[in-house]
């Protein structure tokens, strides 16, 4: 937003001074009203272009860390909710394998498995689904990575 600001200022007073609206900084610096030595404002602008870029240039890295991060975020959210969706499946699928199997052991009167083999599929799959929330969760630290400010180094 700072770096939209300056480049509107920056071209408005561009035009301004090609129109002749605005004197050009010689006549102002021989003018009575602005007893500054032309060195020194020429020094002070510089010193301000230079920090305007370092600006620029801090904004910039902002920017691609925070690319960067919610990048990283997409990919371990992503992988977490297929993984839930997946132990959800398992889950489903265990638990009506269970169901059936030891409805139809109980029909006939025998029992095929133990039941902790009926259990182990269900397990299996909540696993996998409590896993990928685990990892929806801990996608999100990303998103705070993202939001905090990269420290400005004074070079």
């Amino acid at each position: 937003m700072r770096l939209y600001i300056f480049f509107v200022i920056l071209s408005a007073l561009s035009l301004q001074i090609s129109y002749g609206q605005l004197a050009p900084a010689d006549s102002m610096l021989r003018h009575k009203r602005f007893p500054v030595a032309s060195d020194t404002l020429v020094k002070t602008q510089t010193e301000e272009i230079e920090q305007l870029k370092k600006d620029i240039l801090s904004l910039d890295r902002e920017l691609a860390n925070t690319q960067l991060n919610l990048a990283y975020h997409y990919k371990e959210y992503k992988t977490g909710t297929i993984l839930k969706l997946g132990g959800a499946a398992v889950f489903a699928l265990g638990v009506i394998l269970a169901v059936s199997s030891s409805h139809r052991g109980h029909t006939r009167g025998t029992r095929t498995g133990s039941s902790a083999q009926a259990l182990a599929i269900p397990l299996i799959g909540a696993l996998g689904f409590v896993a990928g929330e685990i990892l929806c969760i801990h996608s999100h630290k990303y998103i705070g990575k993202a939001s905090k400010r990269i420290k400005r180094s004074n070079q």
